[in-house]
């Protein structure tokens, strides 16, 4: 297994999670500086509300595959990754390739 490459991608996923998050932020209306001394009506408030809520699902979803990224560099550091968290036996290579966040073998991924 070429643990180089896995750490590459994952740094490449942690950077593109990290700029998503970032620009979800910049869209939230309730993040929004102007917010305070806009006028709002009930149907701005409506459309700010459910702008919010679609934008913070995405960003919680993000945060969530951002802190497995995370997860698995702190792995390949401490030298725990590629091992499945419930029997300590390795993980298939080839999950590991298709899922470089795999936690599981496949016998306890289910």
């Amino acid at each position: 297994m070429d643990l180089e490459n896995i750490k590459s991608k994952l740094l490449a996923e942690k950077d593109r999670l990290e700029g998503e998050l970032k620009d979800f932020r910049e869209q939230d209306p309730y993040l929004s500086e102007d917010r305070g001394s806009e006028v709002h009506s009930f149907d701005n408030d409506s459309v700010e509300d459910e702008a919010h809520d679609r934008i913070e699902g995405t960003r919680n979803s993000l945060k969530l595959s951002l802190s497995e990224v995370l997860l698995a560099l702190e792995k390949l550091d401490n030298g725990t990754y590629g091992k499945c968290e419930k029997c300590g036996e390795p993980i298939e290579p080839a999950r590991l390739e298709a899922q470089p966040t795999a936690r599981y073998c496949i016998q306890h991924a289910k």
